[in-house]
């Protein structure tokens, strides 16, 4: 009986372990506490047993000591591990964790890129994403979007992805055999979205269940590697893979994580590649993720001077900012948030820097590439974002828009956020400019174009001047927001704008002209 009772034990623990192991996913590694908890509860479990069966006969403890000391000895082994990777003990080694690059230069996007800064919000990607499936009968009833839209960068343009997913458990049931049929991609830009079908669903993603739940598929092809963040990403020709962050713990046994490459995943095939962080394909553009980067330079701005300093002295604290933002359903949500650009075809992620002793203006500003992790810090004064949300919305409080999280760009010299702002359902109604060092100096209206005009008397230019010839079909003086503006308009009825200056007088119609333009702002070529 007395064996029979420990082998009833072992075969549940069995049972235990193996249901744990398949839902809740443990990575087989020292550096895993979640496995010391299973660990434990076995040799607990092992333990009682043994001194229950031999209690009656007041041999339980000898016959369980041994089990005891080890479970004992495990705990203690765990609590010592998880204090020797604490922050107290490795402030240094924390405060290192990010390779942090100061810079006295203000690197800010020139008003010339501002076509590859995605303004608009993933809230208001949501609102154009559903719409565009709400349209299509035999999808909608299936089939959700997901609301994870990823900005990345397609064709050195950004874009917002968004893959569809199964709408609950019996659609899971009724489509796993031909997988989910497409993704929805939107530009920000244009302020359009498209669905994106495929020739062949995926079958194996984050809403599927059992054997093609994604991040179960991955686990039981690599159970020792820790891995996260699981994301939506298309390469250059629009096919859809999945991504997970792969990293390690690198500060004693529980502390530092760290990233080292990522698990990319084709969820049609169901096949997968580890690469190192050197070794990604080109077109992966998120392995460190804005949270993630948000996460560990508060831990480095925290511990800077020093674990005590933290506590008490708090000399010199930074941290990355946070806003009030709103999402679809007019709650507020105070978080991390950032703004995004595509250089040279990756996307870095950038946000403010305020000194944690007083948060009410930033002191600099990070930008970090999300593929490479590389970051660079730049430190001048300016409003906080919250500031210039607040103010742009209160220029038009009749109308009770909402602002997007801002972008930090250069016009001609000048530090502005841009922004948009949304109706009550998302959708972009205006755009917004702000003087980041005096937001009282803004500009807002419907145009992107135009709220730049005003903001910079008419000299912001968005794209790469070239030198064109045109016939000249109409030319006007327009007085926008107190300053004259000279506009033209060519015998292809394009319209370009200038500030006025003595020399556009003498332009009339007819007049064969060469101009330098991006194709709206010009500059009368001499």
């Amino acid at each position: 009986m007395k064996k029979k009772g420990l082998l009833f034990t072992i075969i549940t623990l069995l049972i235990f372990d193996l249901l744990t192991a398949y839902l809740t996913l443990p990575t087989l590694s020292l550096h895993n506490p979640g496995l010391w908890f299973i660990v434990l509860i076995n040799l607990a479990a092992v333990s009682l047993t043994i001194y229950g069966i031999y209690f009656p006969v007041r041999q339980g403890w000898k016959k369980s000591r041994i089990s005891v000391f080890i479970t004992a000895g495990l705990a203690v082994a765990m609590l010592v591990g998880a204090i020797f990777s604490s922050q107290m003990v490795n402030a240094r080694a924390y405060s290192k964790i990010l390779s942090i690059e100061t810079t006295e230069h203000q690197e800010l996007p020139k008003v010339s890129d501002i076509r590859k800064i995605p303004l608009m919000d993933t809230e208001s990607s949501k609102v154009l994403g559903n719409r565009k499936i709400g349209a299509l009968n035999e999808i909608v009833s299936q089939f959700e979007v997901s609301d994870a839209y990823m900005t990345i960068a397609y064709k050195d343009m950004p874009v917002k992805v968004s893959a569809l997913k199964y709408a609950g458990f019996w659609k899971w049931i009724n489509n796993k055999k031909n997988g989910v049929p497409g993704y929805v991609m939107v530009d920000p830009g244009n302020l359009t979205a498209e669905y994106v079908e495929l020739s062949e669903g995926m079958k194996y993603v984050p809403s599927a269940y059992l054997g093609e739940d994604l991040a179960r598929h991955i686990y039981f092809r690599y159970p020792t590697t820790f891995f996260d963040d699981i994301h939506f990403e298309v390469d250059e020709s629009g096919k859809p893979y999945y991504v997970a962050s792969t990293y390690e713990y690198t500060i004693g046994l529980f502390g530092g994580k760290k990233i080292n490459g990522a698990i990319v995943v084709d969820p049609v095939s169901g096949e997968m590649n580890k690469y190192g962080v050197n070794d990604l394909p080109q077109w992966v553009d998120i392995v460190y993720n804005g949270d993630y980067i948000a996460r560990y330079f508060d831990i480095y701005g925290k511990l800077i001077n020093g674990f005590w300093n933290s506590l008490f002295g708090q000399k010199g604290l930074i941290e990355s900012t946070t806003t009030t933002t709103y999402n679809s359903d007019g709650e507020s949500v105070r978080d991390n948030d950032f703004g995004y650009i595509v250089r040279d075809n990756d996307v870095y992620v950038y946000t403010g820097i305020t000194a944690v002793t007083n948060d009410e203006s930033n002191i600099g500003y990070l930008m970090a590439n999300e593929r490479t992790g590389e970051i660079r810090v730049s430190y001048f004064e300016s409003t906080d974002e919250d500031s210039v949300m607040r103010a742009a919305e209160g220029e038009v409080q009749e109308k009770r828009y909402r602002a997007s999280f801002p972008s930090l760009i250069d016009v001609n010299g000048t530090a502005a956020y841009v922004m948009v702002l949304k109706d009550n359902l998302g959708l972009v109604k205006m755009y917004a400019i702000v003087d980041a060092s005096q937001y009282s100096h803004m500009a807002v209206d419907d145009s992107l174009e135009k709220a730049l005009s005003i903001f910079s008397k008419g000299t912001a230019v968005t794209g790469d001047m070239k030198e064109k010839n045109i016939t000249v079909k109409r030319v006007e003086l327009v007085t926008v927001g107190g300053e004259t503006m000279v506009y033209l308009v060519d015998d292809e009825d394009n319209i370009y704008y200038s500030e006025f200056s003595g020399e556009l007088l003498l332009i009339e119609e007819g007049m064969n002209i060469t101009i330098e333009t991006d194709g709206t702002v010009f500059k009368l070529k001499k």
